[in-house]
């Protein structure tokens, strides 16, 4: 077998060295093109627009009968379920705040561990009259409570409470303006 004369290994070596350059060149054009010559894309920047979350705490019974229970069960859901009807909110589902029913700090605190934006509480008791309601929204870092109602029943307008308070506190958290109604002594 005969080796390679030096002619023949410098003209591989610079054949070699060509096809290394065109390739570059072929690179660097496929480059070029693409960064300079492509079509111009411009994105926009992107708007996030964050609904407010709301928490709606199940309502205190203070009296501590079944049947405030109840009212107090019903009321908690028809607020949840109006307010799951607001296109601008994201609600918390019911199960999501039992488990902060009891917990120390308050309204604003349950809202900061939730990470919710508001957080409605509320109570029912026995009045020798009828029932009384109180509902209230806290918002994490302003002042106490940013809305607050208080409402009065007979015991025979029952079926009418969660309704009627789910009504008022949908308006109360939208902004959206209060029609009359026809809410018993209400202030």
């Amino acid at each position: 077998m005969m080796a390679p004369s030096d002619d023949s290994v410098k003209a591989m070596h610079a054949s070699g060295k060509m096809v290394v350059g065109a390739l570059f060149a072929l690179g660097l054009a496929l480059a070029s093109i693409a960064y300079f010559g492509g079509p111009v894309v411009r994105l926009k920047p992107a708007t996030v627009v964050l609904r407010p979350l709301v928490a709606v705490l199940p309502f205190d019974n203070l009296g501590g009968d079944d049947e405030l229970e109840l009212v107090a069960a019903d009321v908690t859901r028809a607020v949840i379920e109006r307010l799951m009807t607001n296109p601008e909110l994201r609600v918390m589902p019911h199960q999501a705040t039992l488990a902060y029913r009891d917990l120390e700090g308050g309204a604003g605190g349950i809202a900061e561990a939730l990470g919710a934006d508001y957080v409605l509480a509320g109570s029912v008791e026995r009045e020798t009259s009828g029932l009384r309601l109180q509902a209230y929204f806290v918002k994490p870092g302003e002042r106490p409570r940013i809305w607050a109602d208080e409402f009065r029943y007979p015991l025979s307008e029952r079926d009418s409470i969660p309704a009627d308070i789910a009504r008022v506190v949908g308006e109360a958290l939208t902004g959206s303006e209060a029609r009359p109604t026809d809410r018993p002594d209400s202030p």
